[in-house]
């Protein structure tokens, strides 16, 4: 018996020492390339190998020396770095203003899909990608990283890609919490996903700034032009999207909407705008799938929000059952809507072909040119174009502006004191809609704004 329990707990000893042994093998795994891998003088990445090399040591410091191609360097498929609930990247990567292409993954039991499954407090910048594929499994999905957290994400671009998953996903990132993302882009690319974010598909606490995306389009569940929900999980922590854009999107889901963000708590949002097509999925109301929707120019559904200085001239039609429809908001509750400006050129929801009985009822499908439904909330100083067409019962909820009104070369445009440092009008001779500073110009058609037209 003696033997016998001696025996069992050398056998524990020894694969408790060949674990440890193991772990720090896989750990002190020498880096192929140049550097020592600390901020000072970062891993140097010349190949994809390089590149794979990452997962050996998650906590050091690289940067990118050469453009990558993963397919023609024999990577088929990319495994994420770093495992979603196990090891995390939290180290630091400069991109050096290199391009990645043709990432491919393709795993619906990854939980975490991305360059990296999932990065805390790292610090990503500088980086390019062209042409990737990431289908990812449930939970989070995105080009970048399929989560990341408490760190800074800046000067990234997603080119020419394709994200999909069955829960939520981003063209940047799948899921982001308190973390900063700064001057990234996302261009001619699509999203499917339950939920979808042209930069964050799920935002808890994050500050997102300085950041664009334009055509791309989305579909599924719900979806938003730069992130799809925001939440929070402290009243002592919020959220912020500031100067940021969402142009030439097209927006075909079942659920809630906005041109920035589908859904919105405890943020700020400030400084942005959208144009598009937005379209809630009319077969919605018919399977009964996310049958509740609101949707919105800026804002699809709102919660103890703040919104300041944002317009948007995108088309707005609500086609599920129920919900409310607004040419900035939705619906909003304890929200504060302050000096922005629906340029719409259609503001409209269809109510489905039911018998009902009061006229009340239409409450359930209520629509605005600023808001369609507003709990204790406060809109001031907004307005909408006169020549938006909208249902009969829309509330005004805003001074009407004809076409004179909203194009800069006129006197006294709706533009004047709005803060030039943020601002310029556009380049366009016929087109002087404001841009923010720095951004490329938007080729949205809003020919139908023109003084001509009213």
């Amino acid at each position: 018996m003696k033997n016998k329990s001696r025996f069992i707990f050398l056998s524990f000893l020894l694969l408790l020492i060949c674990t440890a042994f193991i772990g720090v093998a896989a750990a002190d795994t020498p880096f192929s390339g140049s550097g020592s891998g600390t901020a000072e003088d970062p891993y140097q990445i010349a190949t994809a190998g390089q590149l794979d090399e990452i997962r050996n040591n998650l906590s050091a410091s690289y940067i990118l020396m050469n453009d990558l191609d993963l397919k023609e360097a024999g990577f088929s498929e990319w495994k994420p770095i770093s495992g979603y609930w196990g090891e995390v990247f939290s180290g630091n990567f400069d991109g050096n203003n290199k391009t990645i292409r043709n990432m491919y993954i393709d795993d619906e039991e990854q939980n975490g899909a991305g360059l990296f499954a999932d990065a805390i407090g790292s610090t990503i910048s500088n980086l390019n990608f062209e042409n990737a594929t990431v289908n990812g499994g449930y939970f989070y999905a995105g080009v970048l990283s399929g989560t990341f957290s408490n760190g800074t994400i800046q000067n990234c671009t997603v080119r020419n890609s394709t994200v999909s998953g069955r829960f939520v996903g981003g063209l940047l990132i799948g899921h982001g919490f308190r973390g900063d993302v700064i001057n990234c882009t996302a261009v001619d690319s699509k999203m499917t996903s339950l939920g979808n974010g042209g930069i964050v598909g799920h935002n808890v606490e994050n500050k997102i700034k300085n950041c664009y995306v334009d055509n791309v389009s989305f579909e599924g569940g719900w979806a938003g032009g730069i992130t799809g929900g925001t939440d929070y999980v402290s009243s002592n922590h919020t959220s912020s999207i500031d100067s940021c854009s969402a142009t030439n999107i097209t927006i075909n889901v079942t659920g809630t909407f906005g041109g920035i963000a589908a859904t919105s708590g405890n943020i700020t949002i400030r400084n942005c705008y959208s144009d598009g097509i937005f379209v809630t999925d009319s077969d919605a109301y018919e399977t009964g799938y996310y049958t509740n929707a609101d949707v919105g120019g800026i804002v699809g559904g709102c919660y103890n929000t703040t919104i300041e200085n944002c317009y948007t001239t995108a088309t707005v039609k609500h086609k599920t059952s129920l919900g409310y429809t607004g040419g900035i908001v939705g619906n909003c509750t304890n929200t504060t809507i302050t000096n922005c400006t629906a340029l719409n050129k259609e503001v409209r929801r269809s109510v489905p072909e039911i018998s009902f009985a009061a006229a009340q009822f239409k409450l359930y499908f209520k629509t605005g040119h600023i808001a369609g439904n507003a709990e204790n909330s406060q809109i001031t100083g907004c307005c909408y174009w006169k020549g938006t067409d909208t249902n009969w019962f829309a509330s005004k909820n805003g001074q009407k502006v004809n076409s004179k009104d909203v194009w800069n070369t006129y006197p006294n445009s709706i533009w004047t004191g709005w803060d030039t440092t943020v601002w310029t009008m556009g380049p366009k001779e016929n087109d002087k809609l404001p841009v923010l500073t720095g951004f490329p110009e938007t080729s949205a058609n809003t020919s139908f704004l023109m003084p001509k037209n009213g």
